[in-house]
């Protein structure tokens, strides 16, 4: 949630009024719930951005659909739809530049150098992702190829819909305007035929960000001490002073000692924050014995779950304790494990249009999709003979899309026939149904916990799969761009096969 501050558009005649009284309700709705302070002036904006809303929702004045907000306990409900619509999000690759400067030469350079292991950070109120894309630019820039394996940024935000185009990691070309091209050309893909015009990060720089919702005036804050770099920039914007204040305190203790905040450029008001002592232009260090200190020893902290995301055609693999989550439609997530060396990971996909039988591209898909999670899984210690497998989704939500119930069964039986096949012992299993799935999976554990989505999320889901469904099975079909192969070895989001090298 990064940008400048609001803005009031002119109202239109054909928008519904908003009262005062109701306007006050909403104030302390978003105060209340997320620390989102509206002062009077943006009164017409929260007008202007609404307005689309009600009408969506079939409202006909502001006090029923705040109504609609109040009654709806869904967590990702109409309340989240509400906050993704009023933040803005304005963002640029390397914005201020003198951050990363201090970041690259000061901060980097010294815990990389110190040999103390690769370095955890994390960004608060990451927008659409340009912020921990360039933060992860220049880590990888630094860290050696056996440390770039698995997530070291933690990259949050309170809207749920640019996570979603975060994660994804495709931006226009246009974009990168005035970032020097050897500096960020070596890390994204170029796309070809009709993604002509964009690029997208490699599964190399994306595998360095765990993006996840996080509301920073909630009570659900990371361990003390886990980050040695925090970012919060253009965030604080969005709070009145006394949540400013709580909010800076609370990433302050955020921080190792010795490790480094850096915030928006109208952000510089902290107070009176005794951990921090400024050491740059909106760049601040944790205290370590009362001064500003690099530290030449990491405390030994118990380690703590890491949590990630997988979409529809992406994979998560970790050999350190990891928590990941996905959403699961007509997909199927395999879950594999070794329980006695504690690696594991999760995909996620969908076999595209064509018969099982034979070496057939559908067949291909599903094999790949496998093997790289087996082939991530073994890079990381474990062994095949001991892989232990947990399958979930396959449920029929494209029963509106031509085909759409035969390709929930396809997935079903190509999983289970691949593990049998192979020889992985199947352990646990909730396929088939008619409803969504949201799975947590434990890497280090092989703890799965599963739950009904809900009927609510079951249309958003299908949209979702049908469009990837039809470029899986334009791609095994021949009809993508001669130059662009079904698979890269080199990847674990299988997506990235819409893409080239952006370079020679």
């Amino acid at each position: 949630m990064i940008g400048k501050p609001l803005t009031t558009p002119r109202r239109s005649s054909s928008m519904p009024e908003l009262r005062p009284e109701t306007f006050r309700r909403f104030q302390e709705l978003l105060r209340e719930r997320v620390g989102i302070f509206l002062g009077a002036p943006k009164r017409q904006l929260l007008i202007s951005r609404l307005a689309k809303r009600l009408r969506a929702r079939g409202c006909a004045d502001f006090e029923s659909y705040l109504e609609l907000v109040l009654a709806d306990e869904d967590p990702a409900g109409e309340f989240q739809e509400m906050v993704n619509r009023i933040t803005t999000n304005k963002t640029d690759f390397f914005r201020e530049s003198h951050h990363f400067r201090h970041l690259r030469d000061e901060v980097l350079d010294r815990l990389v150098r110190a040999g103390e292991g690769a370095p955890r950070i994390w960004s608060a109120g990451c927008s659409t992702g340009e912020e921990p894309y360039s933060i992860a630019m220049e880590l990888a820039s630094m860290l050696p190829a056996s440390e770039r394996r698995e997530p070291l940024i933690r990259a949050t935000d309170i809207d749920t819909q640019v996570l979603l185009r975060a994660a994804e990691g495709v931006y226009p070309q246009g974009r990168f305007r005035g970032v020097p091209v050897d500096r960020w050309q070596p890390w994204f893909l170029r796309g070809t035929g009709r993604h002509d015009g964009t690029v997208k990060a490699r599964e190399q720089l994306r595998r360095l960000i765990a993006f996840e919702q996080h509301n920073l005036t909630s009570d659900r804050w990371p361990d003390r001490g886990s980050f040695d770099v925090v970012f919060c920039r253009n965030t604080l914007i969005y709070f009145d002073r006394p949540t400013q204040q709580k909010v800076v305190r609370r990433l302050a203790r955020s921080l190792r000692e010795g490790g480094t905040l850096f915030l928006g450029h109208s952000e510089n008001m902290l107070g009176d924050v005794p951990e921090l002592v400024q050491v740059g232009q909106t760049t601040f260090e944790r205290r370590t014995g009362g001064h500003a200190a690099a530290v030449t020893k990491r405390p030994q902290l118990k380690e703590r779950p890491f949590e990630a995301r997988v979409y529809a055609g992406g994979m998560f693999c970790s050999g350190r304790p990891a928590v990941v989550r996905t959403l699961l439609g007509s997909c199927v997530a395999a879950c594999l494990y070794d329980p006695k060396a504690r690696i594991g990971g999760m995909n996620h996909f969908l076999l595209p249009e064509g018969r099982l039988e034979g070496a057939g591209r559908a067949l291909a898909y599903g094999v790949h999709a496998m093997e790289t999670l087996v082939n991530e899984i073994m890079q990381r210690g474990g062994e095949r003979r001991r892989l232990k497998a947990k399958l979930f989704g396959a449920a029929s939500v494209l029963t509106d899309f031509a085909g759409g119930r035969a390709v929930a069964e396809r997935n079903q039986a190509f999983a289970r026939g691949y593990l049998e096949a192979e020889g992985i012992e199947l352990v646990a299993h909730k396929l088939g149904g008619e409803r969504p799935l949201d799975v947590r999976f434990e890497t280090h554990t092989g703890r799965a916990f599963v739950r009904d989505a809900g009927s609510d999320r079951r249309r958003a889901t299908a949209s979702v799969e049908a469009e990837y469904f039809r470029q899986i099975s334009e791609i095994a079909a021949g009809k993508a761009s001669p130059e662009t192969t079904m698979f890269d070895k080199s990847t674990a989001q299988t997506d990235d096969i819409l893409f080239e090298d952006s370079h020679e």
